[in-house]
């Protein structure tokens, strides 16, 4: 019986273990040290397409930090930037790409994996 127990516990740290080195894999890359980030990429993903201003409101800073963090997802091309002409002139709208969706989608299952132990 205790050996039964010892064991499960063993497979429950085990697999804790491997949810946390497979989240610190995901995140560890240049690209995402800034948590900003990561929540760029949670954002368009959850809302699909959003305005720089859209984002600068939902993230609460500075027009030359988001300029900055957009700058390097859509280089490493996890989100794409378009000018999009509206009734009240230019937009500059932000979208995921499929290599964003990509993390979006790894990055949720392994919260929801979380929720799962």
């Amino acid at each position: 019986m205790i050996n039964l127990e010892n064991k499960r516990i063993d497979e429950f740290n085990n697999q804790k273990r491997d949810l946390v080195n497979d989240f610190v894999d995901l995140i560890s890359s240049r690209t995402f040290k800034s948590t900003l980030r990561i929540a760029i990429i949670v954002l368009l993903g959850i809302n699909g397409p959003l305005t720089f201003t859209d984002l600068q409101r939902s993230l609460r800073i500075g027009k030359g930090s988001l300029k900055n963090h957009l700058d390097v997802l859509e280089t490493e091309d996890f989100i794409k930037g378009r000018n999009v002409i509206t009734l009240n002139g230019p937009r500059l709208v932000y979208q995921i790409t499929d290599k964003g969706r990509e993390f979006y989608n790894k990055y949720i299952d392994l919260f929801d994996r979380f929720k799962l132990l």
